[in-house]
């Protein structure tokens, strides 16, 4: 590793080496970034290239813990002065250790964003969670290795031959891993998601005709992209058969609630060229590391770290995370380590709010197991391909071209980590040590051999062997680390670890009978019938043709499961998940979940999951909310969205649909609404064609519509990641939403802005493999119940996602344009996707005071923070104030807002954090927000709170939401009472 400068902003990983806890007890456990990071352009197109210098961003005084690594011996330090920071590492020449040194530093406010300068033609290096982990003792300092032979002892019964390990006297096992307690891994975005810029207004309303579809008043110039290579435009093709300027066929309208059999998830959005105005380019910022399927491939799945980055970061499967070690660690590996983290080793953050634990995070790092070949050394490739939605397979090859050595079916949910070998030699490691290996004398099933393995942490984890030819698998200890065959092996290796709570016999006979066998992929159906709706996992199976294939479900597939999946559900074998409680093990390669309750009958109007769509207005209620819709639709709305960022003009433009709707449908004014209506098509229309500040492009290197943003700029976190595919089910899905009010205000307006709308909706949701320009689900996962935020950017603890709202808010979108362009298969798995991920959020995200899955000293936070796959954290990316924490959960207020937030849970949230008066003390415009989910359980007080004289709309309304709705959403469900 080579660099020359490093300026540090902001916290550390706290490290855990060995068994001591690296403890920056001085450091506060947020930086809270007010503003988000900007830095000049960089090459996009050579994304190897040296990184270059990031402009200022606002930091807070704090002491900070600087993990130091490595430099050349043949770079010379230098010394740097940075206006606005009072300190500057220089770059030391030092040789290579495995220390890792500690630092404590004072970074002043205002300092800048780090400055790295990388070597030419060296390693870069970047000072993020994804690269610290290469301080781990690079390979010559391995004490066990496959040369290293010890005096084993070896005891026989009748059932097994035991080889016990002499006691480890010159190194520690790795038992302890390491906690990455930082949020400033790259690809998080740190701006507050509230609209605070004023918006002008008009003097008078613009005139336009109720009825005709807007657009632009000039044709966009569609911009032309060119292949580098080629020199040949990469205008998006169009569909020579269909006008340009007429809409296509208009499918059959579906009807969901009559929909009684057929697979909902067999039917594409649309399976069309993009309209014309998306141009195409082959290039992306990020390299395709190791990838080798063609076609459009998934951002946002949980296997992506195997092709970010450094390719080392963990890939959390759950229960189990896996990981390339490439030479790392005390075992100095080359294969792929398996790690599983139980309750004792969890660490909790300190006290906030006072709520016991601020945060939760689950060690990472540790090797438990690693699954090699003895043919894997330096230069060890791996590559990937097969990429759907749940799974994904690995290859471990000695060289590029090299046909693999070994592959890894990667599913989620797998019960045993599987290996299939084609004549490599199994090399079974360890970074937390031997203490004695047992290998069974009778063998579970035909073919299969079975090792169970002691490892010094006291956890037990077996091995099997099945050959397919050739000879038995077997395994040969040489010492604390390493135990291996002596011949090439053909067939497949599994390993999987112990329950410490399970019958030990009853857990063995299951492990047993499934050993050999695995799951390849996963195939998702479902179908609805009314309210009820289920869906159904399809596991392809592999490997062993006898015994049940076995597979971990979360606490929400076992809640919802259908009465034969549930009987097949085992009763021992139950694993710790890291943030969704304990995983069940399940027989069989189909399970089934019903959802009895979707919510069908959700529309536009204020929603009560109980009473249904309330639209009922009283005569005064509506004097109040007409006044405040006539002043709102004033604003300028083509100015007011006219963004460089498709989130921000995204909330605008929904915004205002909401407005217009209350207008229009509620009040019963269609006058004002149409005239309104007017200016809100004509801001549309600069995204239908667009025409905006960034305009959108097809990138075909991943497959995907992503922000230019980036491209011009060279800021990865331009418009929140948008290019690198974070946050697009939040941004497109406010678009989406938009839509689908005008289309319902507007039945002539959809067919020339349908192709647009569903663009983006098939670059988030696209349910089916006949849409060739898009992956399938790159949002949501089905495994999980919700989206994943994160897109193309290593971490260290997976995917996480922060806005559960505004996940819900996507869904919902999805199925109102689903509902007002008569797409029945779209509206049918939207209401799937908001029941799935009701029950998903109420286990994971949104904690009623009796939730049994999370840690009992979490819950009292009542909602997640920011879910990670390794960690959950009550905190946000921009800020640590109460009102953000808990209101990233509740923005936007929407119909769809009571679904998954229920009265219980909104009254016990509001009693910890906001009651007695302390909302008042909140002076910022998350104040709207917190008055609008109050109304979910006391709409009366809150619309006469937000309709009083003393109610600052200048500094407590958000910029993303209007009056006109908060009034009418409150009054909507107040109308049960009386008001």
């Amino acid at each position: 590793m080579h660099f020359s400068t490093l300026l540090l902003c902001g916290p550390a990983l706290t490290f855990v080496k060995g068994s001591v806890l690296i403890n920056s007890q001085s450091l506060p456990h947020r930086n809270q970034i007010k503003q988000r990071q900007e830095s000049p352009a960089q090459d996009l197109t050579t994304p190897d290239s040296s990184l270059t210098t990031r402009a200022t961003r606002s930091t807070a005084t704090e002491t900070v813990t600087v993990v130091e690594v490595t430099v050349s011996e043949d770079c010379s330090s230098q010394d740097t002065e940075t206006p606005g920071s009072s300190l500057a590492i220089a770059a030391t020449p030092v040789t290579v250790t495995e220390t890792v040194t500690v630092v404590e530093v004072t970074v002043a406010k205002d300092c800048l964003a780090p400055t790295y300068t990388a070597f030419k033609d060296k390693e870069k290096f970047v000072v993020s969670s994804t690269s610290l982990r290469t301080t781990s003792p690079p390979a010559s300092t391995v004490v066990y290795n496959t040369s290293k032979i010890v005096s084993i002892q070896t005891i026989t019964t009748d059932t097994a031959t035991i080889f016990a390990l002499p006691k480890l006297t010159d190194i520690e096992p790795a038992t302890s891993g390491i906690l990455n307690t930082d949020l400033g891994e790259p690809g998080q975005p740190t701006q507050p998601p509230l609209l605070t810029e004023p918006i002008r207004t008009r003097s008078t309303l613009p005139t336009f005709s109720p009825t005709q579809s807007i657009t632009t008043v000039a044709p966009f110039p569609y911009p032309n992209s060119t292949d580098p290579e080629t020199g040949r435009n990469q205008t998006r093709p169009t569909d020579p058969t269909t006008p340009v300027d007429e809409p296509g066929p208009t499918r059959q309208k579906w009807n969901s609630t009559d929909m009684v059999s057929g697979d909902i998830f067999s039917v594409p959005i649309d399976i069309k060229p993009l309209p014309r105005q998306f141009t195409s380019r082959p290039d992306h910022p990020v390299p395709r590391t190791g990838i080798q399927t063609r076609g459009p491939l998934q951002t946002n799945k949980f296997y992506s770290n195997l092709f970010l980055g450094n390719q080392r970061d963990p890939v959390y499967t759950f229960p189990y995370s896996v990981s390339w070690v490439d030479g790392t660690g005390v075992s100095g590996s080359y294969g792929i380590a398996c790690s599983h983290i139980e309750e004792k080793q969890r660490q909790y953050g300190p006290p906030k709010f006072d709520i016991p634990a601020s945060y939760y995070i689950n060690p990472i790092g540790i090797q438990s197991l690693i699954i090699s070949a003895r043919e894997l050394g330096q230069g060890t490739k791996l590559t990937l391909d097969s990429m759907t939605p749940f799974s994904i397979r690995a290859h471990l090859s000695s060289k590029v071209s090299s046909e693999p050595l070994v592959s890894f079916p990667l599913v989620q949910g797998m019960a045993y980590v599987t290996a299939e070998y084609n004549g490599a030699t199994p090399l079974i490691q360890t970074g937390v040590f031997f203490r004695n290996m047992t290998r069974s004398t009778q063998k579970p099933k035909k073919n299969v051999t079975k090792y169970i393995f002691l490892l010094e942490d006291g956890t037990t984890w077996r091995v099997y062997g099945y050959k397919t030819k050739g000879d038995d698998l077997d395994l040969q200890v040489l010492n604390n680390g390493v135990a291996t065959s002596a011949k090439p092996f053909y067939g497949v290796v599994q390993v999987v670890k112990g329950a410490t709570t399970s019958d030990e016999g009853k857990e063995s006979e299951l492990l047993d009978q499934g050993a050999g066998v695995y799951a390849e992929t996963v195939g998702l159906s479902g179908s609805v019938n009314g309210a009820a709706g289920s869906y159904s996992f399809d596991f392809k199976r592999g490997g062993h043709p006898d015994g049940e294939l076995l597979m971990f479900a979360l606490p929400h597939h076992v809640q919802s499961f259908d009465d034969f999946t549930s009987k097949r559900q085992a009763k021992a074998g139950s694993l710790l998940t890291t943030t969704k409680g304990n995983a069940a093990l399940v027989q069989g390669t189909k399970w089934s979940m019903v959802e009895p309750s979707m919510p069908v009958k959700l529309g536009f109007d204020p929603y009560d999951a109980e009473k249904g769509s309330l639209n009922t207005l009283s005569k005064d209620a509506k004097q109040t909310i007409s006044a405040a819709g006539s002043k709102e639709i004033l604003q300028d709305m083509i100015a007011a969205t006219d963004l460089n960022s498709m989130y921000w003009s995204g909330k605008a433009l929904a915004k205002y649909a909401f407005m217009l709707y209350v207008i229009n449908d509620m009040l019963g004014d269609t006058k004002l609404a149409q005239t309104g209506l007017g200016q809100l098509k004509v801001a549309f229309a600069r995204f239908a064609d667009n025409k905006q500040q960034y305009p959108l492009v097809h990138e075909t290197a991943w497959g995907g519509v992503v922000s230019s943003g980036a491209y011009v700029t060279g800021q990865a976190l331009e418009d929140y990641g948008n290019t690198y595919y974070n946050d697009h089910h939040f941004h497109y899905g406010y678009h989406i939403l938009a839509a689908a009010v005008i289309g319902h205000l507007d039945k002539t307006w959809i067919p020339k802005n349908k192709d647009y709308v569903n663009m983006l909706a098939r670059d988030t949701s696209n349910p089916s493999s006949k849409d060739s320009i898009f992956p399938m689900w790159r949002s949501f996962d089905w495994y999980h119940g919700h989206s994943w935020a994160t897109g193309l950017f290593a971490s260290l603890d997976g995917k996480n996602q922060e806005s559960t709202s505004e996940d819900m808010m996507h869904a919902y979108g999805l199925k109102m344009w689903g509902q007002v362009t008569g797409n029945g298969p779209l509206e049918a798995r939207s209401n799937l996707q908001l029941a799935v991920m009701k029950r998903s959020l109420q286990h994971y995200f949104l904690y009623e005071n009796d939730n049994k899955v999370q840690p009992e000293k979490f819950i009292g936070n009542k909602v997640a923070g920011i879910l990670f796959e390794n960690k959950v954290d009550h905190t946000t990316f921009f800020g640590n104030e109460i009102e953000s924490i808990q209101g990233i959960h509740m923005i936007p207020i929407l119909p769809v807002t009571t679904v998954a937030r229920a009265s219980k849970f909104v009254k016990e949230e509001w009693e910890a954090f906001f009651s007695n008066g302390r909302v008042d003390d909140i002076d910022n415009s998350w104040k709207s927000i917190l008055l609008g989910n109050y109304a979910t359980i006391a709409p009366k007080e809150a619309f006469e709170v937000l309709s009083g004289k003393n109610f600052d709309s200048s500094k407590w309304l958000d910029g993303g939401i209007s009056l006109t709705w908060l009034l009418a959403y409150s009054a909507g469900l107040a109308a049960l009472g009386g008001l």
